[in-house]
């Protein structure tokens, strides 16, 4: 088997929007629109979404704000003409991995295994998704992209069911990529992509032991596009590949998750006793994110361990926060020192008019001067209010006594402001029951 070319970032001048290019696009506005993009994708990837602003893009470009809007009305545009870059550089390299394939039984699914994102683009990819937690949208091209891809593994010759799972495979792989997470080791991340290519290529057959088996992955396979779905079948895919390129024929599942199983007690006689099956939860609970965004840099506090009210619980990368105070404290210090000058020199102006040397104009002239100074004044320790408000909000603290009931997020990723980390409850709080009762049961509640 060859060895497999991930797909890479186009160079900016081979990837354009659908709506941004025009066959009359004169090339010196294509070079400034080329410049943008670039610009864009090299502060996303060094940086994180988050930090891709309008002022970030045209300094790092070195173009004006015109020059910018020109091209993408808003940041917003811009995002998904990234994108729509993405997706054109997967499609071409898939296609060029097509014709290699053309003795396959299904030469677009045996080209899917060749051609997985490379580190770069799955680290755009992720800083993307970031992005797209704020504004879901974003991610509108992307879903009919897997439309699409999803109506070729119905019509797959090498059918269905499989083709389904080795895309849900790769998928999965991809997604826990694009996570960080370390489910496979090297050498067998390579015997699960070998496996795949021959399942594609028709050198090996998933065979299931029961035919009820396959109808539950036939019933839900092909509505499988979430993240969480994505990792339930490729979990499914990932142990009957290994499973199948092996000589033992046992399969490894998880242990089951303990519940720790109460009978509520109640003093009233057995006849006016009523059975309900439900499931308590504390009464005070929360889910808590970051007031900001940025790159994770800990998470001190993991599934089931306990915390009080005040304690750290995770820390964003802080460094960039820093530097924009010092920088809010500079920009003030420089506005209160002109403040003062423009002060001082109305204060000049003032006494030449009462001295008849210059005009009332002029005079009214320095007193607008000195207007702007103040409101710049204003501005910039306004600005420094925000910046050390933005740095408050790269910690997490916890708001009460509590225990961590499930972690949404992985240290080391870029994440959005407001995106969920921890879901907490609350120890000191009472506990509530949460049932369903049947039509002939409610009345005995009222």
């Amino acid at each position: 088997m060859p060895p497999r070319a991930k797909t890479k970032l186009p160079p900016p001048s081979t990837a354009h929007s659908s709506a941004d290019a025009q066959p009359g696009l004169q090339q010196g506005a294509q070079r400034t629109r080329d410049r943008i993009l670039q610009a864009a994708r090299e502060l996303v990837l060094e940086e994180g979404a988050s930090r891709l602003t309008l002022d970030a893009v045209v300094v790092r470009a070195g173009l004006s704000k015109g020059a910018f809007l020109y091209h993408f009305k808003t940041k917003r545009d811009l995002f998904v003409t990234l994108i729509d870059e993405m997706i054109r550089a997967f499609d071409a390299v898939q296609a060029n991995h097509e014709r290699r394939f053309a003795g396959d039984p299904d030469p677009w699914l045996s080209s899917q295994v060749e051609a997985m994102p490379d580190d770069e683009m799955q680290k755009m990819g992720a800083a993307l998704l970031a992005a797209a937690a704020e504004d879901p949208t974003l991610l509108d091209p992307l879903r009919e992209w897997y439309r699409v891809q999803y109506e070729r593994v119905r019509r797959s010759p090498r059918g269905t069911e499989t083709a389904a799972l080795i895309m849900l495979a790769l998928d999965g792989a991809l997604f826990a990529d694009l996570l960080g997470l370390p489910i496979l080791a090297p050498a067998e991340r390579r015997h699960f992509f070998r496996a795949l290519q021959d399942l594609a290529s028709g050198h090996l057959e998933l065979v299931p032991a029961k035919r009820t088996h396959m109808s539950r992955v036939r019933s839900g396979v092909m509505t499988a596009c979430a993240p969480r779905s994505l990792a339930v079948a490729c979990t499914l895919s990932i142990s009957t590949l290994l499973s199948g390129c092996g000589n033992s024929q046992s399969t490894v599942s998880e242990p089951p998750r303990a519940v720790k199983l109460a009978a509520a007690q109640s003093d009233l006689p057995h006849s006016s006793r009523i059975e309900l099956t439900g499931s308590a939860r504390a009464t005070e609970r929360s889910i808590l994110g970051f007031e900001t965004g940025g790159r994770i840099a800990k998470l001190n506090v993991d599934v089931g361990e306990r915390f009080s009210r005040g304690q750290v619980l995770a820390e964003l990368d802080a460094q960039p926060d820093r530097l924009r105070v010092t920088q809010a404290q500079a920009s003030l210090a420089a506005a209160e020192a002109g403040l003062m000058d423009r002060r001082v020199q109305t204060d000049q102006q003032r006494r030449l008019l009462e001295s008849e040397v210059i005009s009332p104009a002029a005079f009214e002239s320095a007193k607008a001067q000195l207007a702007v100074a103040e409101g710049q004044a204003r501005t910039a320790k306004a600005a420094l209010g925000l910046a050390e408000r933005a740095q408050r909000g790269t910690m997490i603290v916890a708001p009460f006594d509590g225990v961590v009931a499930e972690k949404l997020a992985l240290a080391f990723t870029d994440i959005a402001a407001g995106a969920p980390v921890f879901q907490v409850d609350g120890v000191r709080s009472g506990t509530e029951i949460i049932a369903n009762a049947s039509t002939t049961q409610a009345p005995h509640f009222v």
